[in-house]
C-alpha cells in the first residue's frame, strides 16, 4: 500500500474515515493503478497491481522478488531512455580532423 500511494498519492482502497478504509480493504478490490496513474510505465503499474493482492500466491514471494521486479522496471526505464535518444548513424559521424605537423 505505501508503494501505491508514494506513487500515485492516493490510498489504493480510497478515502475516508480509518475505519471506512479499512472496510473497503476487507470487501473491495484495490484501486487499479493503471487508471490511477496512467503515465507510469505498464511494468510498474504491474508490480504495484500485485503487491495490492489479496491472495498470498499472487503476490511477489517475498521482498527478494519485489527487490529483482523494480530493479528490472528501472532497467526497462532505462533502456527506453536510450532508445529513444536522437541517433546518427555511423557514417555521418564527424571524422577527426588530422592536424599537420
Amino acid at each position: 500500500m505505501l508503494a501505491f500511494q508514494f506513487i500515485s498519492g492516493r490510498h489504493p482502497f480510497g478515502n475516508g474515515s480509518s475505519q471506512a478504509i479499512a472496510h473497503n480493504i476487507s470487501n473491495t478490490k484495490a484501486m487499479d493503478a493503471y487508471e490511477i496513474t496512467p503515465k507510469l510505465p505498464n511494468e510498474l503499474c504491474d508490480l504495484l497491481n500485485q503487491l495490492l493482492q489479496r491472495k498470498k500466491e499472487r503476490r511477489p514471494a517475498d521482498a527478494a522478488t519485489t527487490a529483482r521486479k523494480l530493479k528490472n522496471v528501472i532497467i526497462a526505464l532505462t533502456q527506453q531512455e536510450i532508445l529513444a535518444q536522437a541517433t546518427l548513424p555511423i557514417e555521418q559521424l564527424a571524422k577527426p580532423k588530422k592536424t599537420a605537423i
